[in-house]
């Protein structure tokens, strides 16, 4: 009789454990890419959707980071930026939701983990502390962003939309990078 309440007891609580154990949720750029790879198997689209996926990921960062640089830095300059970042990759990302949906490729709705963390780390941030961590985030998603911009431009062959906007995002990016390396410049003079 104990072995059998033992074992019942144990069996319920496998099954308790096995029901509370629910799979993680994917994560909005994972559901986004899933979704991708069901329409576009085997076409050439499909690394395209790929890549705008994770376009469409950096640019809602750029605009969050951007309003939380109004919220939080304490450069005016960073303020300026920031600003500048959401009014710039708003219109970017209204772009990019334009071809997508043309090309039938699904973007994420959220950020995705990665650009999530970042989010979260920087929001614990403020004055000089924020302005420091937001000018080396934005230098580093930047130069990035350039490289993959660049890379993509010369890969885009057939797909003469994306190349066109591809190839017309480069100078804001460019113009972007060249103007917070220059308050990067200014932010290292005010702390000497």
């Amino acid at each position: 009789m104990k072995t059998t309440l033992f074992s019942l007891f144990l069996l319920s609580m496998f099954t308790l454990t096995s029901c509370s154990e629910s799979p993680k949720p994917k994560e909005s750029t994972e559901v986004a890419n899933d979704q991708n790879d069901a329409k576009m198997k085997d076409h050439d689209m499909a690394k395209d959707a790929d890549w705008m996926v994770k376009i469409a990921d950096g640019n809602m960062l750029e605009i969050e980071l951007g309003k939380l640089a109004e919220k939080n830095g304490k450069m005016k300059e960073v303020k300026d930026f920031g600003k500048m970042m959401v009014e710039h990759h708003t219109k970017l990302g209204e772009e990019c939701k334009g071809l997508a949906a043309k090309k039938n490729v699904t973007l994420p709705a959220a950020l995705g983990d990665d650009t999530h963390k970042i989010m979260e780390k920087l929001s614990n941030l403020a004055g000089h502390d924020f302005d420091k961590e937001y000018i080396s985030v934005m230098i580093d998603d930047h130069e990035k962003d350039i490289k993959e911009f660049e890379s993509k431009a010369e890969e885009i062959d057939a797909d003469a939309d994306l190349k066109a906007w591809v190839t017309a995002s480069l100078p804001i990016l460019r113009s972007h990078l060249t103007e917070i390396k220059a308050i990067n410049e200014k932010c290292k003079m005010m702390k000497k």
